[in-house]
């Protein structure tokens, strides 16, 4: 399991995995975001927060004054969040569908609202996640999955070769 704790840049590891699965056929990696798992972030926030949300907003500043209460400053906390992306066939949602940066939506990069989060429920929120990735762990280490006996690498595969199944 390759946890990314950071939201963005998850193609790198999503990448890297696949590049692992080609070169060793029983190699099974899953490149996942260390707070998709199930976990209680969403009984604190408010649908603003869950909509748009997607730095330093509400839950992450909670996880933070639950692990490292010195590296915040909440007299500085500040809510903001973007304007609506302007193109509903792109985004029902109005979450950006193009590429960002979070200074793209202000100089304080903050995207959320992180004004309300307190230790306590940081501490909830990462109980919960841990329960959740101890869950994910037992499964996948009991699991059984699509087992290739060969490697797929050096078959071509990086100049472009594609394999055909005679009939």
């Amino acid at each position: 399991v390759f946890a990314n704790g950071h939201g963005g840049q998850p193609q790198v590891l999503e990448l890297a995995a696949r590049e692992l699965r080609l070169r060793h056929g029983d190699y099974v990696v899953v490149p996942y975001g260390v707070s998709r798992v199930p976990n209680v972030s969403g009984q604190f926030i408010s649908e603003q927060e869950r909509k748009l949300s997607m730095h330093a907003g509400h839950s992450e500043t909670a996880l933070m004054l639950a692990l490292a209460p010195e590296t915040v400053h909440m007299e500085r906390a500040a809510a903001y969040f973007p304007p609506p992306f302007p193109s509903k066939t792109l985004s029902a949602d109005g979450r950006p569908a193009c590429a960002w940066v979070a200074r793209d939506f202000g100089a304080s990069g903050v995207i959320g609202d992180p004004t309300t989060a307190t230790r306590e429920q940081g501490e909830a929120i990462l109980d919960s996640l841990a329960n959740s990735w101890v869950q994910a762990i037992t499964e996948l280490f009991t699991m059984r999955w699509v087992v290739r006996e060969e490697a797929t690498w050096g078959r071509g595969h990086h100049t472009g070769h594609i394999q055909q199944t005679l009939v």
